[in-house]
């Protein structure tokens, strides 16, 4: 069963709940979208820095093949290879883009498809108990006299004690 990766702005389970819209589902393992068409994935994602980096490897990979006289066929090759990398790494990328805006992973959901994960998550989150707040600290107190310890059955002396 696939696991997401959940990322918020906010981190209370009131201020989640009321902003369940800009909640981020981010998908462990492969992203084929990502695989089939980076570039595009990428702009529609609004993964900027990724897309310059991304950018700027292509050409030089281009560069660098037209340079050693290599055939289309081994571009073509080394292309796919770059599109595989981002296919791998495209939602460990996507994530860290979220980290750079501000988002936080504030949890994990499970689910065979992102609506079940959506579902299984806002379902724990409502059943979320908030913590109560710790106490005050207590002022010292002073110990209370002591008084005469007696076994239940009687059976043993007491120093001090009668018996």
């Amino acid at each position: 069963m696939p696991i997401w990766t959940v990322h918020s702005k906010v981190e209370e389970p009131a201020a989640i709940r009321a902003a369940a819209e800009e909640i981020r589902f981010v998908r462990e393992g492969f992203n084929w979208p990502a695989f089939l068409v980076p570039l595009l994935w990428l702009v529609v994602k609004g993964m900027w820095i990724v897309l310059l980096v991304a950018l700027a490897v292509e050409m030089a990979l281009i560069a660098a093949g037209r340079g050693l006289a290599l055939s289309d066929s081994v571009l073509t090759i080394l292309g796919l290879g770059l599109n595989l990398v981002m296919g791998f790494a495209g939602n460990d990328l996507y994530r860290w883009t979220l980290a750079r805006g501000g988002w936080r992973e504030i949890g994990l959901a499970a689910g065979g498809d992102r609506d079940v994960a959506e579902y299984r998550f806002f379902a724990d989150l409502m059943q979320a108990v908030p913590v109560p707040p710790a106490p005050p600290a207590l002022a010292p107190i002073l110990p209370l006299p002591a008084a005469p310890m007696h076994d239940a059955l009687g059976l043993f002396r007491h120093p001090g004690g009668i018996g």
